[in-house]
């Protein structure tokens, strides 16, 4: 048999006996079937690429469109428990939209009640309007928020809570890549600006002449805001930022779970059946004796 990737060769062979052994001695029958292969691409060159790979890639999105929107209702929810996001009559907040209004809603009564233009003036910031939630997050690190204005500013963390790789093996100089680059850039900008968080020097940031989201951010950014963000705070807010309070919230937001282990998908050594099989191209294998 000659298994391809679009065809299987055959061909049945007659044999004559030669001592104790058989060698072949003539050609029966031979053929080919060919099929219509699973893969799309160059294959030739190495270059192919699985059909079901466009549903698989379908398939993360949406449960990463379905973790994500739980994450943020359930951050929500336990937001408003503890009276740091309020409660407006009339709003289903079991639905996306009823959870979206209620921040709408919050959103312009902080910009009504002038809340907004004083704390952007006390750091230093201008047109706040365009940049409400950075504003409370940086104005959090030195200066009182009121609890509707702390809930706004943790639930913007948990929208926007920065890219953590799952990546085990070790990654070279070289690689970096596009996001970890980005990244980089980001933390060159704020050492250069003297910004101590990721809201602070993104609340310095015009939107009139600079994107503000069009960036990559890390997790470690979020988790430092967090942290200096929660220290401030809980001066003007002991009853309520509690520290059992503090970790539910903090692993609302930042948990990522692990990959999936793929373990057992390895199978058992045919000289030791209590362990694992050795990939050829590992050193154990190769220095096997059974290595052909």
């Amino acid at each position: 048999l000659d298994l391809g990737a679009a065809s299987i060769g055959w061909a049945l062979l007659s044999a004559r006996a030669d001592g104790d052994s058989l060698r072949p001695a003539g050609l029966v029958a031979a053929g080919v079937r060919i099929f219509q292969a699973g893969m799309d691409g160059n294959m030739e060159l190495g270059r192919e690429e699985s059909r079901a790979k466009g549903r698989r890639d379908a398939r993360l999105a949406r449960r990463q469109t379905e973790r994500r929107a739980r994450r943020l209702r359930t951050i929500f929810n336990a937001l408003r428990a503890v009276g740091l996001l309020p409660t407006y009559p009339g709003l289903d907040l079991s639905s996306f939209a009823g959870r979206h209004e209620t921040i709408l809603r919050l959103d312009r009564e902080i910009r009504d009640s002038g809340r907004l233009d004083r704390l952007a003036q006390a750091i230093g910031v201008h047109g706040a309007a365009d940049k409400l939630p950075y504003v409370l997050r940086a104005a959090a690190l030195d200066h009182p928020l009121e609890p509707h204005e702390l809930g706004r500013a943790l639930y913007h963390l948990a929208q926007r809570r920065g890219f953590l790789s799952n990546r085990r093996s070790p990654r070279r100089d070289d690689d970096e890549g596009v996001v970890l680059s980005g990244i980089s850039q980001l933390r060159d900008d704020m050492a250069r600006t003297s910004s101590r968080t990721l809201g602070e020097h993104l609340s310095r940031i015009d939107p009139h002449h600079q994107r503000i989201r069009a960036r990559y951010t890390a997790r470690a950014m979020l988790i430092d805001e967090f942290e200096a963000i929660w220290t401030s705070q809980e001066r003007f807010h002991p009853t309520i930022l509690t520290p059992e309070l503090k970790k539910r919230i903090y692993h609302r937001i930042f948990h990522q779970r692990p990959l999936k282990s793929q373990s057992d998908k390895i199978g058992r050594c045919e000289l030791e059946p209590k362990r694992r099989r050795a990939p050829w191209a590992g050193l154990a294998a190769i220095t096997s004796p059974a290595w052909p």
